[in-house]
């Protein structure tokens, strides 16, 4: 067997054991011995909803025919966004999630997928499921599946689901949804929270929404339209409180944002004054109201961009394309580039300039393969292949480094901890061929990405730095929660807080969770490793 199979298959292994360790998770299984869900139940358990039964019983003392299920709880998103569920059964079914109802086909039918409406769920926001099935005659199939930000088309993971139904008292289901970028009308609607009568609407330019936000109070509709309006191309946020009858029990609701259509090219990536820039970037932009192509010019001074200059006109992009590409750039410099939106008509709408500087690159983790001997984890040093730690570089199966959680590009690294055993903490390594220095151009500050997920034990994040001498020292973030964060974090470290390293001449990085010096049992979960490089903020 190759090396890289066997490594898929202790991978298998050891993540099974960090299963093991975890409690059970899923929703509330409740079989009954008939296809009307009456009487009591005759089985009660805990799982995810991904069975094929075919012609065989789910279980002691349910029959393999005539038989129904419910199953209740509620599911934490990892990420604000929309989500489609679906369900793939034989015979009928029937899903609600936060109490709407998604999927109605309550009839005898072969396997059969129904996809719901897409619904916004907010990341770490519990929301409540409950899906019902019967099984008439024949084979037997009860399958609930999602898709949504970073997520493909698959059965919702037990880790994702608990058998507890949550309170649906917050204000949801936000229109403009969470974020969205090129809002046209100041027109605000939500899905009201049980037992919501009145609600009060706070709309500001901060997420830290007060008093003096407050635009509506106690109102009856779940709508409002602020008449004064808004201004283009900036962004605003919102929430709602949902109030009950007696006028007083209030429910906060959480903090929404949205962004105005502007009149010219906005919302810029990489941001207007990135200082972490890739050195092999894909400029993009949001288009301003009304235009069809837009007019690119790009540069490495903010003269030559704002004049037109030879060499800086980069030519036209017709709407809905909104990508340009200059290919590869040079490290820690600073360049300009401005899109002039094209009207119905030809009226040409200038842009602003902006400006990002590309970093001095680490790993940005693109060049990964599937390959023996160019994989993720034969570059980055895990303890299942050194034996030092309790780490897990890459997937158990190809793809090995991650496609689906990424910060920039199509791949980032997967890192997943075990500190329930000896010796209590997870490190992976990369050592450099030559050593590296990081002080060129006055690069000052390593920067690097990282984000976790639900489920996720907190744990002390850390990164360390080895020089040529042998000389090492770490610094670790400064808070444990880190990995139970669902969005990506932006980590900047002064090389000087890895005392006494020499960042001209860098031969190892490491980056570890738990606590080295002083090991203490601790718990298991995944972080995801991105876009690592060094700048000059």
């Amino acid at each position: 067997m190759s090396t890289r199979g066997t490594r898929r298959i202790v991978m298998v292994g050891v993540l099974l054991a960090f299963c093991g360790a975890v409690q059970a998770q899923g929703l509330k299984g409740e079989y009954f011995p008939n296809m009307t869900l009456s009487g009591q139940p005759v089985l009660t358990r805990t799982e995810n909803v991904g069975f094929n039964w075919g012609g065989g019983s789910p279980g002691d003392p349910v029959a393999a025919d005539s038989f129904s299920v419910r199953w209740t709880g509620s599911l934490t998103p990892p990420e604000s966004g929309l989500y489609i569920f679906s369900t793939n059964s034989d015979d009928g079914v029937r899903l609600w999630v936060g109490g709407d109802s998604v999927v109605n086909n309550w009839s005898d039918h072969s396997a059969t997928v129904n996809p719901g409406a897409p619904i916004y769920l907010e990341a770490g926001e519990p929301v409540s499921i409950r899906m019902e099935y019967y099984e008439n005659g024949g084979d037997a199939v009860a399958q609930l599946l999602w898709r949504g930000p970073g997520i493909e088309n698959q059965i919702i993971a037990a880790e994702f689901l608990t058998p507890t139904v949550p309170l649906n008292v917050k204000a949801r289901k936000p229109n403009p949804t969470n974020g969205a970028p090129n809002v046209m009308a100041p027109l605000l609607e939500w899905t009201p929270g049980d037992g919501g009568v009145f609600h009060d609407v706070y709309l500001g330019s901060s997420p830290d929404l007060t008093a003096a936000d407050l635009v509506a109070s106690h109102q009856f509709v779940a709508i409002y339209y602020h008449v004064p309006g808004l201004t283009p191309g900036a962004t605003y946020y919102w929430r709602v409180d949902e109030i009950e009858k007696d006028g007083v029990t209030t429910h906060p609701g959480s903090v929404w944002s949205f962004t105005m259509q502007a009149t010219t090219a906005y919302h810029p990536s990489p941001a207007d004054g990135a200082t972490d820039a890739s050195v092999t970037p894909s400029l993009t932009w949001l288009p301003g109201s009304a235009a069809t192509k837009h007019q690119v010019y790009f540069g490495n001074t903010l003269d030559a961009v704002q004049q037109e200059a030879a060499g800086t006109d980069k030519g036209l992009v017709a709407e809905p394309n909104r990508v340009f590409v200059p290919g590869a750039l040079e490290s820690m410099t600073t360049y300009y580039w401005r899109i002039d939106e094209i009207l119905t008509g030809g009226t040409v709408q200038a842009g602003p300039v902006w400006r990002f500087t590309t970093c001095l690159p680490v790993d940005d983790f693109e060049s990964y393969t599937d390959e023996l001997g160019s994989a993720i984890f034969d570059t980055w040093i895990d303890g299942l292949t050194n034996g030092l730690s309790g780490s897990l570089v890459g997937n158990a199966t190809a793809p090995f480094a991650e496609q689906t959680v990424v910060h920039g590009g199509l791949q980032a690294m997967p890192l997943d901890y075990n500190n329930v055993n000896t010796p209590f903490y997870s490190e992976a390594e990369r050592a450099f061929a030559s050593a590296q220095d990081w002080t060129v151009s006055e690069a000052n500050t390593l920067v690097l990405y990282t984000r976790g997920r639900v489920g996720n034990t907190p744990a002390q994040l850390y990164v360390a730095l080895e020089d040529a001498s042998a000389k090492s020292a770490a610094v670790a973030y400064p808070d444990t929660a880190i990995t139970t964060t669902l969005h990506w974090i932006q980590w900047k470290i002064p090389l000087t807080d890895f005392a006494g390293v020499n960042p001209a001449k860098i031969k190892k990085i490491y980056i570890g969770l738990g606590d080295k010096s002083n090991p203490a049992k601790g718990g298991t979960g995944r972080i995801f490793i991105d876009d690592i490089g060094v700048i000059k903020p």
